[in-house]
C-alpha cells in the first residue's frame, strides 16, 4: 500500500476511535511476490474508549470479485479488544492470526465477503482448542460501538472506496446456531451481537462472551 492511502485509512481509524497514544502498527511477518501485504494498526484505549481496536492496513489494496448489491469490492477490517490484553504475549495472538485470516480469506477462496459473511476456521485453529478457548472462526458486522454510519465508508482513491466492517470472532456454538438459522430460512444472524444501549459486554471480544 502506498504512503497517500496508509495515512488516509489510519486518519480516518484516528477520527473514528482516537487514541491519546501514539498508533503501534503490526507489519506484515510475509513480503514475498505474490503474497499479500497486509499490515494492522493497534489503538490504544482512552478515556471515553475502554478497549483497544486493532484494523487491518492493506487489505484494500487486493480488489475482490464484485457481486450484485456488494457495498464495495475493497474492505478493511476491525475489531475490539479488552483493555488489559497484551498482543505481545502468546496467548492473545490468536485475535491477530484470526484476523489476518479475515483478511486473506476473500484472495485465497476467491470469492467476496461483506456483512453478515461467517468463516469457519476451525481448521486453522485447531491446535488453539481447550476447555476454555473454543474461538472456530468469524463473521463479520458493521462497526456496533460508532454511531456515525461514515465509519463505514473511507474514500481512499478519486474512484476508490474502502468499505470498513467489524470482525466478531465465534465460538463453536455459535457458529452452529448461525448455521441453524440460515436453514430455517433467517440468513442475518447478526442480532446476536448487537448489545442493548449502554452496555458493552457482547460487541468486545471472546474472553467477555
Amino acid at each position: 500500500m502506498n504512503q497517500r492511502k496508509f495515512d488516509k485509512l489510519q486518519a480516518h481509524y484516528l477520527k473514528y476511535f482516537g487514541t491519546e497514544e501514539e498508533p503501534k502498527i503490526l507489519h506484515s511477518l510475509v513480503d514475498e511476490p505474490g503474497t499479500l501485504h497486509i499490515d494492522m494498526i493497534c489503538l490504544r484505549p482512552t478515556a471515553s474508549r475502554p478497549y483497544q481496536v486493532l484494523a487491518t492496513i492493506g487489505a484494500s489494496d487486493y480488489p475482490m470479485k464484485p457481486k450484485p448489491h456488494s457495498l464495495t469490492n475493497r474492505n478493511e477490517y476491525v475489531t475490539f479488544l479488552p483493555a488489559d490484553w497484551d498482543l505481545s504475549k502468546p496467548e492473545c495472538r490468536w485475535i491477530v492470526s484470526l484476523l489476518a485470516m479475515v483478511a486473506h480469506y476473500p484472495h485465497d477462496a476467491r470469492t467476496m465477503i461483506s456483512y453478515s459473511h461467517t468463516m469457519d476456521c476451525s481448521a486453522q485453529m485447531e491446535d488453539l482448542q481447550s476447555d476454555t478457548f473454543n474461538m472456530c472462526g468469524a463473521g463479520l458486522l458493521f462497526p456496533q460501538v460508532c454511531e456515525d454510519p461514515n465509519i463505514l465508508r473511507c474514500k481512499t482513491g478519486l474512484f476508490e472506496t474502502v468499505t470498513i466492517l467489524q470482525m466478531m470472532p465465534l465460538t463453536r456454538a455459535e457458529m452452529d446456531d448461525i448455521i441453524k438459522r440460515r436453514k430455517q430460512g433467517h440468513p442475518d444472524w447478526t442480532d446476536m451481537f448487537y448489545p442493548e444501549r449502554g452496555s458493552d459486554s457482547r460487541f468486545l471480544c471472546a474472553c467477555k462472551r
